[in-house]
């Protein structure tokens, strides 16, 4: 079962050395992601996508508001919330097949029922065949595929992504928008997915939330008009994908979108 997420006046700031102003990365950001929910974070670099992230995953606090999943405000790390980050978080003392296992393990599922898991989400990211090599044997883009599967794998129930798919090469990432998108949809969760890719937060999200560079929060959220599933070429995507750059150009000029 999926969990909404809300922020409620969220404010972040961090202290700057030397006396300098403080940095305020988030700034009274108040917004809901909806049970199930596919939403996509887009915005300039510096502009607090990945501080929202890190807050819902409860590596972060906010300085004023609240972060909520499922109605409890968020007080820590838990394995309701499933995080893949841009760097390939593996633990290189283990194989690929044994990464993933840990989340069902933890979970107490059967040994059948692990085995399984493991399987259909190697073969979804293409790593079935290297399931038994170690990180320090996989090239950049099969270790980030290797942590994706790992998450998906504990099947929680918000999902946080930062940039995934960035460091893959182009087929590799057609590839895995469709498995993500076909995994989501079995499970049934929560996902905040950070990009700076229009195209791609076109063609996974629900909604799409721009941010802004002057003043550390959204600028607007536009509800997709797409249909799933989504052809990368048709006229429709394309026609969503000139509004979001539309608005992102004004967000990047520090101009706030109506």
């Amino acid at each position: 079962m999926s969990q909404n997420v809300v922020f409620e006046n969220v404010t972040k700031t961090y202290a700057s050395r030397r006396g300098a102003p403080a940095n305020t990365v988030i700034s009274n950001f108040s917004h809901e992601v909806a049970e199930n929910e596919f939403l996509c974070l887009l915005g300039p670099s510096g502009c607090g996508k990945s501080t929202v992230l890190n807050m819902v995953a409860g590596f972060g606090k906010p300085t004023a508001g609240r972060v909520l999943v499922g109605g409890k405000p968020v007080g820590g790390p838990g394995p309701d919330r499933g995080v893949v980050f841009q760097q390939y978080a593996l633990f290189p003392w283990y194989n690929v097949y044994r990464n993933v296992e840990l989340g069902p393990e933890a979970k107490g599922v059967s040994s059948a029922e692990k085995r399984e898991i493991v399987e259909h989400m190697l073969r979804a990211v293409g790593l079935w065949e290297h399931r038994h090599k170690y990180p320090k044997e996989l090239s950049g883009g099969m270790k980030q595929r290797a942590a994706i599967a790992r998450t998906l794998a504990a099947k929680p129930q918000v999902i946080l992504m930062d940039e995934p798919f960035a460091a893959l090469d182009a087929m590799s990432r057609e590839h895995l928008q469709q498995e993500l998108l076909s995994i989501w949809d079995g499970l049934r969760c929560t996902v905040i997915f950070v990009t700076h890719s229009v195209q791609e937060a076109v063609l996974l999200a629900d909604r799409v939330t721009i941010f802004g560079v002057d003043g550390g929060s959204a600028v607007k959220s536009l509800a997709s008009p797409l249909s799933r599933p989504r052809d990368r070429l048709s006229d429709e995507v394309i026609a969503f994908e000139r509004e979001v750059h539309a608005y992102l150009r004004k967000a990047e000029a520090g101009r706030a979108p109506v």
